[in-house]
């Protein structure tokens, strides 16, 4: 059962967010406790690389019950951020004091796991969020406390009133630091992107939340197991930040609109000339809203939305390389992130596109005749190999479009 508290922050954060239109980062949430049984602190720390990794990732799990993610991480708006154990300060720990994963990558022992709402994908996202370390005591316990503040690192710098004038933290706070910074940038890169455009604070909240979420991925060597990929990691950690632009191999399209209930609207994403050849390409889809919700109904998200699998003039596409539908759409989520990856060649060029189809429902009550905003970012990468400049012809088709309007 939900504390009522916990409700109630939940609730407070969701109104804001879609009352006035900002999008709301908060972090998953920190456990420095980590309970060891049927293993102990004197065993764990005998142990190296791969092994001392998968020690804790076991540990994790099995506590998992006790270590969900935090008020008021299970917010529906808000775009909620873990904690991956690594950092660039450069220092290792010595003596007594031990990296828990050995210096591999991984979640961090401290970030919460688990799901949301009505099990909604929770954390949205990971990013760095610094090392901590364990001491090993003289006696064998069953439970281990992760320790991070320090002078020296490891961790993620920070300014701190304090004689040095700054300190080495780690957790979810920093993480969701580093993802708030991230989200300023692309503020203003929407900003110059839409100007001379009206657009509403919901779109471009949205927006925000589209293109942070649509920059993620799941590192191949950062394993989670046994815990679930997107209990742990959500969308994946971040690999992109698109404030940065785009390389030629690859366009990104941004799309902002309205919906109504029982609506659905058709995006299009012109194709460039140039890939009818065998070489790896990558498709990522992300759907990103702010909903209205409904306390008093158990159903709580009151606009639903997804988007169909991308079609047209492109290969059919098979399994999503990384979560699948199921899984991004279920419970009360505000974020639909997919990727496909493929070697089929594309026997279409200009004039032709890949289609997205964005469908909205309504639910715990409905809502009352009025459009929910929304934000979707496509895009299509290829290897660098294929030595097409995708970047550019895509730009010069869309500049030339029209506003698609809903059917």
């Amino acid at each position: 059962m939900t504390h009522p508290s916990t409700t109630l922050d939940n609730c407070s954060i969701d109104w804001l967010s879609y009352e006035y239109g900002v999008l709301i980062i908060v972090s998953v949430g920190n456990h420095p406790r980590l309970r060891l049984t049927p293993s102990n602190s004197r065993e764990i720390a005998d142990l190296v690389g791969e092994d001392r990794r998968q020690a804790i990732l076991d540990a994790q799990q099995r506590e998992q019950n006790n270590r969900r993610p935090l008020a008021p991480a299970e917010s529906v708006n808000a775009l909620t951020v873990g904690a991956l154990h690594d950092d660039a300060s450069g220092a290792d720990p010595r003596g007594y004091a031990l990296d828990p994963t050995d210096g591999l990558p991984s979640l961090s022992p401290i970030s919460a796991t688990g799901s949301g709402y009505r099990r909604s994908i929770k954390p949205d996202l990971v990013a760095n969020g610094g090392r901590v370390i364990f001491r090993d005591p003289p006696t064998p316990e069953d439970s281990v406390s992760f320790t991070s503040l320090s002078s020296l690192g490891p961790g993620i710098r920070v300014a701190t009133p304090a004689q040095n004038k700054e300190v080495f933290i780690a957790g979810t706070s920093p993480a969701a630091a580093l993802v708030t910074r991230q989200a300023a940038r692309i503020h203003d890169l929407i900003e110059q992107i839409t100007a001379g455009r009206t657009i509403t604070r919901r779109q471009r909240a949205s927006a925000i939340k589209a293109l942070l979420v649509h920059g993620t991925g799941f590192v191949h060597d950062l394993s989670t197991q046994p815990l679930a990929p997107e209990a742990a990691l959500g969308n994946g950690s971040i690999q992109r930040d698109f404030a940065d632009g785009c390389a030629t191999n690859e366009a990104v399209v941004l799309f902002v609109g309205s919906i109504g209930a029982a609506q659905e609207q058709e995006l299009l994403f012109p194709l460039p000339d140039g890939l009818n050849v065998r070489e790896a390409k990558r498709i990522d889809a992300t759907l990103a809203w702010l909903s209205p919700v409904n306390w008093r109904h158990r159903q709580y998200r009151r606009a639903a939305m997804s988007f169909v699998k991308p079609a047209g003039s492109i290969p059919k596409l098979q399994t999503p390389s990384g979560l699948s539908s199921d899984t991004t759409t279920r419970g009360a989520a505000t974020v639909q992130h997919q990727s496909w990856e493929l070697n089929s060649t594309f026997g279409s060029g200009q004039g032709s596109n890949m289609v997205v189809r964005v469908k909205c429902f309504e639910q715990a009550g409905g809502l009352a005749g009025q459009e929910v905003d929304f934000a979707v970012a496509l895009s299509l990468w290829v290897a660098p190999t294929v030595n097409v400049d995708i970047y550019n012809q895509v730009k010069t088709q869309v500049e030339t479009r029209v506003a698609v309007r809903p059917q």
